[in-house]
C-alpha cells in the first residue's frame, strides 16, 4: 500500500492568527552592526501554560487595510496590502481575510518581489 505524500511550495507564503491577548510595550529603533537601523517593538503576549512572554518584533514595513471601494476586484484584491523589505529585497505583501473549515479565521499571506520600475504601491 503505497501513501501519497502531498508537498506545497511555500516560499514567498504564509498564514497569520488573530491574535487577541497582546500589548505593545515599547516602541524604538535598533541599530545591528551593519549599520542599517529597523523600527522595533516589544510585545506581551501569552506563550503556552498561559505564561507571559514578551518579543521583540522587527517591523518589514507599512501594510494598509484596503477599503471594499478600493479594491480593483473585490474577489481578488487582497484585503491588507503594502511593501515590506526583508534584507536587500523590496516585497509586494497582500494578504486575504480567510475561514478554515473549523471555523478559524486567518490571513492567507503572499508576497512578490518588487521589479525595478515597479510604481504600483501594492
Amino acid at each position: 500500500m503505497s501513501i501519497e505524500t502531498k508537498s506545497y511550495d511555500n516560499k514567498n507564503r504564509g498564514a497569520f492568527f488573530l491574535e487577541n491577548d497582546s500589548e505593545v510595550l515599547w516602541s524604538g529603533n535598533l541599530e545591528f552592526s551593519d549599520g542599517v537601523k529597523h523600527y522595533a517593538k516589544i510585545i506581551k503576549s501569552v506563550g503556552k501554560g498561559n505564561r507571559e512572554k514578551l518579543e521583540v518584533c522587527i517591523s518589514l514595513g507599512m501594510v494598509y487595510d484596503i477599503p471594499e471601494e478600493e479594491k480593483k476586484d473585490p474577489s481578488k484584491s487582497p484585503d491588507i496590502a503594502g511593501r515590506v523589505k526583508y534584507g536587500k529585497e523590496t516585497f509586494k505583501f497582500g494578504s486575504w481575510k480567510k475561514q478554515a473549515e473549523s471555523g478559524l479565521d486567518y490571513l492567507s499571506v503572499s508576497l512578490n518581489e518588487v521589479q525595478e520600475n515597479d510604481e504600483a504601491p501594492f
